[in-house]
């Protein structure tokens, strides 16, 4: 009896303990809070620093979840890339329950983390992590211009990554990157330079008919005809060939999705007439 009393008596201290150091920690969190407008840097730190204090020693506050995300922005932007790795994959490990069916918070929330670990293993040179984690913000949220095209250039480092077996998957996503970007000339030099360094993917012919659709928004429409007739005589069996000849024989170069599906709808009908 005395062994529980004195147990109980324990876990009551070490109860009482840890409030205390609970309270002093949001304590100094808000007299640093208080000084944003005029906070050092030495101040910012120690204050990001208590974040990720308070985070690791009360992981089931809901303060946690806050202040585990300001840390790891944070860290990100200064360059301390190590820690923010460490910090975002604590992040995911953490909450990954609610990124299976996220509400709109916890969507941004997972969108910050991933754009946050795509960064920091940019920084460290990571290419095809890096890619993995921008992949998984622009899934969950839409990117910025600013990210798109911090995107693009990890697309690029692993583009001209000769060592690398993803090489040609860094060439495709790339073209793809500057005509989400909304730049065709660099997606057509892009695409047309997939489909000569690997001819043999079975990417080509979409990326051959890419190039084709983006020549003929440009008015370029004799280079986008001789890259469809190029695309039907390289892979005759592909459902793009079949696309393609469908474009040469009505004319569809250079019309919009409407217009096209007009071309298609019409001659529908003139054939079920006839």
């Amino acid at each position: 009896m005395k062994r529980v009393i004195l147990l109980s008596a324990i876990a009551i201290f070490f109860t009482a303990c840890k409030k205390d150091h609970k309270a002093e920690i949001i304590k100094e969190i808000n007299e640093l809070e208080s000084q944003e407008s005029g906070i050092t840097p030495e101040s910012r730190l120690k204050l990001y620093s208590l974040y990720e204090q308070f985070a690791t020693d009360f992981p089931a506050d809901s303060l946690s979840r806050i202040y585990l995300l300001e840390a790891l922005q944070y860290r990100q932007v200064i360059g301390h890339s190590d820690t923010a790795i460490r910090l975002g994959n604590e992040f995911l490990k953490r909450y990954s329950h609610s990124a299976l069916k996220p509400n709109e918070m916890e969507a941004m929330e997972f969108s910050t983390v991933y754009l946050s670990l795509a960064k920091a293993y940019s920084k460290k040179g990571i290419t095809d992590s890096s890619i993995r984690y921008f992949e998984k913000a622009e899934f969950t949220s839409p990117l910025e211009n600013s990210d798109l095209f911090a995107m693009k250039n990890e697309y690029q480092k692993l583009a001209n990554d000769e060592g690398n077996n993803r090489q040609s998957y860094g060439w495709i996503m790339l073209a793809n990157k500057w005509t989400e970007i909304g730049i065709p000339d660099s997606a057509i030099f892009w695409y047309a330079g997939f489909v000569s360094r690997f001819p043999d993917s079975e990417s080509a012919p979409g990326a051959m008919m890419q190039q084709a659709n983006l020549l003929g928004e440009q008015g370029r429409g004799e280079d986008a005809k001789s890259i469809l007739k190029e695309l039907i005589a390289r892979y005759p069996e592909s459902n793009f060939a079949k696309e393609a000849k469908v474009m040469l024989d009505n004319d569809m170069i250079g019309k919009s999705e409407e217009e096209q599906l007009e071309i298609i709808l019409k001659k529908a009908v003139t054939n079920s007439a006839s």
